[in-house]
């Protein structure tokens, strides 16, 4: 049902404040029973026009469009076809910047998508009760059977069920949408799109899941399979089981999220930026996108782009997107920290980058690496081979101590992922990256550091740990209080997860604990007066788990449950004492 009574008010939509009049006033109205398939339809339909317009204008950023309301716009171009603000009159043309969409027009495409699942897709009074996952595989394999065979499926602009129904094309996650609002219209209210970061796929019923889309260039056929399966592989692309699983409203805000304002691979529509902008404004007032952190750290990168809400700041939006991933989904996300760490370089804050990104590090290597993880990968890379660079071109961030142990965190963090993986990571490419950054940091920086790695030759033949006979009463009560069943702990002396990897002071040096097995045996060497680059090097790229077999890690680098088991042991000497 689509509410035609009440939408035709709206229409026809002429300028991206009309749709955004719309949009405002449908949720408020209509609330969960916001028809999905038509709301991706007219969002297709206006990304489509403005994208055309943008591509027949040429324009890099559309800077004249600083008014949604106006119905038409005046470029100027010189006679090579670039847009300039101050020409004289003899070489300027004009070009109209226009759009109107009819309420018929929607509606036709519509009742088209919607017979074509009723009519393929037979639901009886029993399937309403309860979605089975034979009923589910049917509705995925009806949409599939609508794309077309043979296309290129990383391409923009196909996202949207506009896409689906006037070119018969549908990127990975316009499939699952697609499949969800068909879903919607046959009545099975209890199919939902769940989202990690680099995936979606469907939970119906009692907490089933089902894949009913590809991921990244392999279509392999998995549909209607659940993803148990990944989850218990700990893959990133399945966040350990801690992914997304959508209401209506996070529907609707993962296809505003989606919306893409690229003309081309260099030039971006401006018309479509601040429309999803102020889309995802009317979202996030309203409360539907608190529990939606990628969302939330997409928001703070328009707003980091151009600030149009004075009541916020970029930087507190991606603080809200890391506190809802830490709060409702077990810190499992890590493109809110990638992006607050690229935000502290843009305003030149070496240290606040250095740990975001040591942040993101540490929740990655929560995970194994698979060959499935190209986009998290993709991104690691780019930090460890442009912004740490960038970063170590900054005045006095080589003779900062704690952002050298950010940049062993991030390491250690990397390496992690990267153990009882099938696929290696740090290859001879990362070394040649991050051999040169370790080794800019002089003796003086590095030496003022103190590293503890886990080792078991500090733990008695029971299992106990050993207190060293010098230790002081604070170095034992911070020992004590890392055990689960210690009074310390029950009583919030422990510190916690994300505390317990910061670095630390000790005395007049700087403590960072480690924990992978490249990381621990790279330490003695960094802390050596003259270091070989090649035995950097060496040490980075040697094969993490020779024999290939599946190494079992916990969830946490330093698991609570099992910490009677293992020893922090100081590569210099003594065992660290808490700061307060």
């Amino acid at each position: 049902m689509i509410h035609a009574s009440f939408i035709r008010n709206f229409f026809p939509i002429e300028s991206t404040s009309d749709f955004v009049k719309f949009f405002d006033a449908y949720l408020s109205e209509f609330g969960r029973e916001c028809n999905l398939a038509f709301l991706s339809i007219l969002v297709g339909f206006i990304e489509n026009e403005l994208i055309e317009i943008g591509s027949q204008l040429n324009l890099s950023t559309l800077d004249e469009v600083k008014c949604e309301d106006a119905k038409s716009f005046t470029y100027s171009f010189d006679n090579k076809g670039a847009f300039v603000k101050d020409i004289s009159r003899k070489r300027r043309r004009s070009f109209p910047f226009t759009f109107s969409i009819c309420f018929e027009d929607v509606e036709s495409l519509y009742e088209k998508f919607a017979s074509f699942i009723l009519g393929l897709v037979p639901v009886t009074t029993d399937d309403l009760k309860c979605t089975s996952r034979d009923l589910l595989k049917l509705i995925s394999n009806t949409v599939w059977n609508g794309l077309q065979r043979n296309y290129q499926k990383d391409r923009a602009h196909m996202q949207s069920v506009y896409s689906y129904l006037t070119t018969s094309r549908l990127d990975s996650f316009g499939v699952a949408f697609t499949v969800v609002a068909a879903c919607q219209i046959v009545g099975l209210e209890d199919v939902h799109l769940t989202v990690s970061e680099d995936h979606v796929w469907v939970t119906f019923g009692d907490n089933d899941t089902a894949e009913v889309t590809w991921h990244g260039r392999g279509i392999e056929d998995r549909r209607g399979q659940p993803v148990d399966a990944g989850i218990s592989d700990r893959l990133w692309l399945y966040l350990n089981g801690d992914a997304m699983v959508c209401d209506r409203f996070m529907e609707i805000a993962s296809s505003i999220a989606s919306i893409n304002f690229s003309i081309t691979e260099k030039i971006d529509s401006k018309v479509l930026i601040v429309m999803q902008q102020q889309l995802l404004w009317i979202l996030y007032n309203k409360g539907y996108i608190d529990q939606y952190p990628t969302v939330l750290a997409h928001l703070g990168d328009l707003e980091d782009i151009e600030q149009t809400n004075n009541r916020f700041q970029a930087v507190d939006l991606y603080q809200a997107a890391i506190k809802s991933s830490f709060h409702f989904y077990n810190d499992a996300f890590i493109y809110p920290y990638i992006y607050l760490g690229k935000h502290c370089l843009r305003k030149n804050k070496p240290r606040d980058a250095f740990a975001n990104w040591a942040k993101a590090a540490k929740v990655i290597s929560r995970y194994s690496y698979s060959k499935e993880d190209e986009e998290a990968y993709r991104d690691f890379f780019e930090i460890a081979h442009q912004c740490i660079p960038d970063l170590l071109k900054l005045s006095d961030v080589k003779n900062d101590p704690i952002c050298f142990c950010y940049l062993i965190q991030f390491m250690d963090g990397i390496c992690l992922w990267e153990e009882g993986s099938q696929t290696p990571i740090l290859h001879i490419t990362w070394a040649q990256a991050l051999t040169p950054c370790l080794l800019s940091f002089p003796f003086s920086t590095r030496s003022a550091v103190r590293f503890y790695t886990i080792s078991d030759r500090n733990v008695d033949v029971n299992g106990n740990k050993q207190i060293p006979k010098d230790c002081s009463v604070d170095v034992l009560a911070r020992v004590m209080s890392q055990t689960i069943f210690s009074p310390l702990f029950i009583v919030g002396a422990a510190p916690s997860p994300e505390k317990r990897q910061d670095p630390f002071k000790i005395k007049d040096k700087v403590a960072l604990s480690i924990y992978s097995n490249k990381m621990c045996l790279l330490a003695d060497i960094l802390l050596a007066e003259k270091v070989a680059a090649s035995a950097v090097s060496l040490q980075l790229t040697a094969q993490a788990n020779p024999s290939g077999r599946r190494k079992v890690r916990s969830a946490l680098p330093l698991d609570y449950i099992n910490i009677s088991r293992k020893k922090i042991k100081s590569v210099n000497s003594k065992p660290p004492s808490p700061v307060f």
